[in-house]
Parts: C-alpha cells; sequence; structure tokens
C-alpha cells in the first residue's frame, strides 16, 4: 500500500504545527502578562498614580 501522503505533505503540516503551537505559547504569555497588570491595578489605590505607572510598566 502507498503512502497517501507525501513527505513534503508531512513536512508543511509539521511546520504549521510548529507554528500554532508558537502562536499559542505567544497567546499564553500575553494572556499571563494582562492578568499580571489587571491584578496590579486591582490591589492600587485609587488615587496613587504611582502604583498605576508601576503596573503600566509591566505590559511593557
Amino acid at each position: 500500500m502507498h503512502n497517501l501522503l507525501s513527505h513534503n505533505q508531512l513536512a508543511g503540516w509539521k511546520q504549521s504545527v510548529e507554528r500554532l503551537t508558537q502562536t499559542l505559547d505567544r497567546s499564553m504569555e500575553e494572556s499571563d502578562l494582562l492578568n499580571d497588570y489587571y491584578n496590579c491595578l486591582i490591589e492600587c489605590d485609587e488615587t496613587q498614580a504611582t502604583c498605576k505607572r508601576i503596573c503600566r510598566r509591566m505590559l511593557n
């Protein structure tokens, strides 16, 4: 029985999976950063501009 997918097709599929994994990893990192930022804001006193600046730096 012959292989239904060529070597090139399998290699392309592997690259697609690797790109998807990288994209998901990046999305998770960005989500973690946003969660940390919002947690920082929640813990800040509303009148403390310094605290809000520190939180904003977390996103840079």
